[in-house]
């Protein structure tokens, strides 16, 4: 079944995609509380 692969493979890329712009805004927020802690 090559057509349930290629719908297997796009679920991953997305997941893989949420993954990478929670990581990104996570780090964001991050280093934005640790100014904002090195500031207090």
């Amino acid at each position: 079944m090559p057509l349930f692969k290629v719908v297997v493979q796009l679920v991953n890329i997305q997941n893989l995609y949420r993954w990478i712009a929670v990581n990104r805004i996570g780090n964001w927020l991050q280093s934005h509380f640790i100014k904002w802690l090195s500031k207090q």
